[in-house]
């Protein structure tokens, strides 16, 4: 991608409004792509903070950048893991109605898995939305439901919630990035 936003600038010229916006969408999809499963992207981000001096959403990837972020399939992946070792947990709140404690103790026994749209308010219901999200290809409404859980459920959530809200998040920037980039010098 560089030698193709090297080129293209020769081509077209480095004062041209059309090079400044194909490196700067060039220089987005290779942030995109490498950050894209989890590694870190910050050669990517700064080539675009040059590119790009002052943005705040460039600013503010600094640190996910250095670290990566773990990939959206990847966490979808260890979401039907992370439901089966809450169900296992065997923690209820103690505010828990009747039939959720027996469906608890019962989900050790036999798993059953709704399927379409889930209502319920209690701790199944979370994890039933969680999965149905999660096969979907929802991570955003996975977390959703994930902060539905009870503390005690949550806890064992946190590290995966923690995760999925940066993936989130940089995903938010990049769309920020993109619409940004979408009106710089915009060619008429």
């Amino acid at each position: 991608l560089a030698q193709q936003q090297s080129g293209l600038q020769q081509r077209v010229g480095t004062q041209s409004p059309y090079a400044r916006q194909a490196a700067l969408s060039l220089g987005l999809l290779q942030l995109s792509l490498t950050s894209m499963h989890g590694a870190p992207f910050e050669t990517e981000r700064r080539t675009l903070a040059a590119l790009l001096p002052g943005n705040g959403d460039i600013a503010a990837l600094e640190t996910a950048a250095q670290q990566g972020v773990a990939g959206e399939t990847a966490l979808l992946l260890q979401v039907p893991t992370l439901v089966d070792a809450i169900a296992a947990s065997g923690q209820e709140s103690a505010d828990a109605s009747t039939w959720e404690q027996a469906t608890g103790w019962l989900a050790g026994l036999v798993q059953i898995r709704r399927l379409g749209d889930v209502q319920d308010e209690g701790r199944a219901g979370a994890l039933a939305r969680m999965t149905l999200a999660a096969e979907a290809g929802r991570l955003n409404d996975a977390l959703t439901a994930a902060t539905q859980l009870s503390d005690a459920d949550a806890a064992l959530a946190a590290g995966w919630m923690q995760a999925a809200h940066q993936r989130l998040q940089l995903q938010s920037r990049i769309a920020s990035l993109g619409a940004a980039i979408a009106q710089i010098d915009a060619p008429q």
